[in-house]
């Protein structure tokens, strides 16, 4: 051929070829930076572990399901995992060798299968190769998605060519389209031999069978043109139905895992229905976007009618990073930080395998599973964003889908500039009408309140008298609740129009969004601002928080489990809202600190006045203390207090607990006068809590230093009722690290082993008044309204002697003796239905949970206590 024929060829070719840019590699990787193309590199290798796992099977096919309780499968998942496959061996995961070895594997498994026309049953059995005989149906959707799997693999293998075009000539299309009504059937039931519903819908996930059956020659392209192309609109953007209650993102983008749709007008779909997801996080205040069917951490698989706004799945938007990579990024670490691709732990290993299936961003709980569908669609998505469309590259060139091209008006007509223009609009980056917000901060002693401005900008002169409808939230970004929602119509009447409204907020938390968005008279979104901020000059601690009687230094701890304790208001004495209580009581407030406050501002809590005595903790941290035993010192009751707080004790961003120990003398008690009050030093001592006059404190007798137990003094073995000798071992003591120590103000306690069955407990009461050793494992059943034994001998002084058992709702019964003094084994022995009910929980003794033993303060001092034979005998 001389160079004139082969110009002519050149020009006819191009002449002749499509005008649009299907099948050409894009340039996704200069969209974003080094840091975030590793990134995803990195989160596509653990989602190729995840899928290559579920891929360990018998057969060779892939499990459903990460804990691998389904032993089936369905065809889409076949479809999927063998794109992945080769997706992998693109990205190097994998060797080209174990690439073409699991493939082979795969198609050994699937040319046993019993096949109707060429089509497989969509479920089996993934160890036994058995159909699923519940599930008799062959479905045309999960058929095309294992074609499309079928089609990737033999254009990157050619070596495999005649094995799979053999299954892909085999599939019979035209036995499932109906001449009559111009649509493809979308299943045949394999028992009764029934056709199945027809496929109505373009923005479905039948839209692979559908390109494949036409490309094939074997159905007429009247088979996609008669398709429904009907739209549902939100938020101003239009998208195909099914939509968001139809399945979500997946049914519309699962077929750009393996075909190269850009600039289509489904293409266009996808963009505006992802559009109006970002739109609606923004409105309900979710940090994260994408919802889809999945599984959810609490209410099972959520598919058609049953998305939730709380739950959000990782697969979703990653379908649509081609058409938005920034946002889709962003939304994938946001989902990261939110603890939704936490490792996994199966038998005693752990597994890195990327995200979870969903994500409650509420609670952050995650599920436990990964389904392969969804680990296929996410990874499918990173692998042809990260190879340049490689996938979509092998695909276009498979003669099928060529034909398929070359019918269909929709790919002819594709266009760059076309798809430009239309995501341009649905940007608001540029809008009519800018929206910004200004803030001013007005802080009043009665209450926190702000006013905002929000500022309309008319970029555009010729618009004049227009109307547009203004609509605004404030969203507390901890609660995801909205505390103000408004909209307004107004009328443009210069370059320059302004709206001022103000919002009394809760100090409680102190993250907030503002969001402003601005709609045309046909609602359509042409303009949106939001803004984050945090408030704080001080959080104000006032209403409902937990409170307990009694005294355990473990209630300052952080992970300790306050549900079950009562609710009292702050302020206010104790006795005033039904406690008739002197001695110890703690109260316990959970709160969310703001991570934007400035950290070179000093902390302080501000206390206007505790009733008679406290101790203050922060995160389990000691912060400071009044007047408290054994340094009481009466008088301070009514005493304004200021605690110093170190940055490094507050979790910023999170939430965090204040305990208060307080002890009372007498009388009245409690936290009673003013609010507690959080904030910068400098702005607590500016606002100094005024001083109201109390009410009468009338004197009363010192209550003790210790628990306040009443007494039930208990006799020894020689005064006891007879209870027989044998029984049940609770503890034998022969190890006491079966024991976990607590104790007042930090007071030296060890446990060490006296020998053969005996345990000595060391301990100086010195400092504090009390110490304890408690266990919480090991406990029989049957344990309440058993009798209880045990034998001890004491050295050193005399001190209190309690015993108590705490139910699992925190019921702690028990008795004190006084002044415990005995120089032999001494055997003591009582019923523990004869136990007097002491504090929390409810007055009924159920399944205990532990049992704790005290020595509490008489005389002080060290001392030593030898135990044994601590024995459960049947009930009388």
């Amino acid at each position: 051929m001389n160079n004139t024929r082969l110009l002519i060829s050149i020009i006819l070719i191009t002449y002749l070829l499509p005008h649009n840019l299907i099948g050409e590699a894009p340039d996704f990787k200069s969209r974003i930076s080094e840091k975030d193309y590793r990134y995803l590199q990195t989160l596509a290798e653990n989602t190729w572990q995840c899928i290559e796992y579920l891929g360990k099977s018998p057969s060779g096919l892939p499990y459903d399901r990460s804990d691998k309780s389904h032993v089936n499968t369905s065809v889409s998942n076949i479809g999927l995992y063998m794109a992945s496959i080769v997706a992998a061996e693109k990205l190097k995961f994998i060797k080209r060798e174990k690439a073409i070895r699991l493939i082979s594997k795969i198609l050994d498994s699937v040319e046993n299968l019993p096949q109707w026309e060429g089509f497989i049953q969509s479920w089996h059995d993934v160890d036994t190769l058995k159909p699923i005989p519940e599930d008799p149906w062959v479905s045309i959707l999960d058929s095309g998605h294992l074609a499309a799997g079928y089609i990737v693999a033999r254009q990157a293998f050619p070596e495999l060519n005649r094995r799979i075009s053999k299954l892909l000539d085999a599939m019979n299309w035209a036995e499932l389209y109906d001449a009559e009504s111009k649509k493809l059937i979308g299943g045949h039931n394999m028992k009764t031999e029934e056709p199945g519903w027809q496929l109505t819908w373009i923005g479905s996930d039948a839209r692979s069978a559908i390109l494949i059956a036409v490309g094939s020659g074997k159905v007429p392209v009247d088979a996609w043109n008669t398709l429904v192309r009907d739209k549902e609109t939100k938020y101003g953007m239009s998208y195909y139905i099914p939509g968001w209650n139809g399945g979500g993102l997946f049914m519309q983008c699962i077929d750009f895992s393996f075909f190269d749709e850009r600039y289509t007008e489904m293409y266009k779909s996808a963009a505006a229905f992802a559009y109006a997801q970002m739109h609606h996080a923004r409105v309900i205040g979710a940090p994260v976007w994408g919802w889809s069917a999945s599984d959810s951490p609490r209410h099972g698989y959520i598919g058609v009618n049953c998305l939730r706004d709380e739950v959000v799945t990782p697969h979703a938007s990653s379908l649509v990073i081609s058409i938005f990579p920034e946002e889709v990024i962003n939304n994938l670490k946001e989902l990261d930080r939110l603890g939704a691709r936490k490792d996994i732990t199966i038998g005693n290993k752990s597994y890195a395998f990327g995200f979870r299936d969903g994500i409650d961003y509420v609670t952050s709980e995650t599920t436990n599973s990964y389904l392969v569908l969804d680990q296929g669609m996410l990874f499918m998505a990173l692998a042809n964003f990260l190879t340049e469309g490689y996938i979509w590259n092998l695909t276009s060139q498979d003669p099928i889908i060529k034909n398929t091209h070359r019918k269909i008006d929709e790919f002819k007509k594709a266009s760059v500039k076309d798809f430009n223009r239309y995501i341009e609009g649905l940007y608001v980056s540029k809008p009519i009408i800018r929206v910004n917000s200004i803030f001013t901060k007005k802080y009043y002693r009665e209450g926190d309140n702000i006013e905002q401005e929000i500022v309309f900008i008319n970029d555009n002169p010729k618009i004049q008298r227009e109307h547009f409808s203004i609509h605004w939230r404030l969203i507390n970004k901890n609660t995801h609740k909205v505390v103000m929602n408004d909209s307004k119509n107004i009328v443009v009447s210069g370059k320059y129009n302004s709206l001022i409204t103000s919002v009394k907020l809760t100090m409680d938390r102190a993250n907030y969004l503002l969001q402003a968005v601005v709609l045309d008279k046909n609602k359509q979104i042409v303009s949106e601002d939001s803004k984050e901020f945090a408030l704080l000059d001080y959080i104000n601690f006032e209403g409902k928080c937990f409170f307990k009687t009694g005294d355990n230094i473990n209630w300052k701890n952080v992970d300790y489990d306050d549900k079950t304790w009562d609710k009292i208001r702050i302020p206010a004495r104790w006795e005033d809202e039904g406690y008739d209580h002197d001695g110890y009581a703690w109260y316990r407030i959970h709160f969310d600190m703001p991570a934007g406050i400035e950290k070179h501002k000093e902390l302080a809590v501000q206390i206007g006045g505790i009733d008679d005595a406290d101790q203050i903790y922060i995160n389990g941290n000691f912060i400071g203390k009044t007047a408290f035993p054994p340094d009481f010192k009466d008088g301070f009751w009514n005493k304004e207090r200021f605690y110093s707080v170190p940055d490094k004790y507050i979790y910023f961003g999170k939430e965090n607990l204040i305990a208060i120990r307080v002890f009372d003398n007498g009388g009245g008690g409690g936290i009673w006068l003013n609010p507690i009050r959080l904030g910068t030093e400098d702005t607590l001592h500016g606002t100094k809590i005024p001083y109201k006059v109390p009410p009468w404190k009338f004197a009363k007798k010192p209550a003790e230093y210790g628990n306040s137990i009443s007494e039930n003094k208990i006799k020894e073995n020689s005064e006891a009722k007879a209870i027989p000798s044998k029984g049940k071992i609770i503890d034998d003591f022969s190890d006491p690290r079966a024991w976990k120590t607590v104790s007042d103000n930090n007071i030296p306690l060890k446990l060490k082993s006296g020998g053969k069955n005996e345990g000595i407990f060391e301990y100086t009461l010195d400092k504090g008044i009390w110490t304890s050793f408690k266990k919480g494992s090991g406990i029989p059943a049957g344990l309440n309204g058993a009798d209880i034994s045990l034998e001890l001998k004491t050295e050193g002084p005399a001190n209190n002697l309690e015993f108590k058992l705490i139910d699992n709702d925190g019921s702690v019964f028990g008795w004190r003796t006084d002044s415990v003094r005995f120089a032999e084994y001494s055997k003591i022995t009582f019923s523990s239905s004869e136990l007097e009910y002491l504090w929390g929980g409810d007055k009924t003794l159920d399944v205990v949970s532990f049992i704790e033993i005290t020595i509490s303060k008489t005389e002080g001092g060290k001392g030593k206590m030898y135990i044994k034979n601590l024995i459960m005998h049947k009930e009388r």
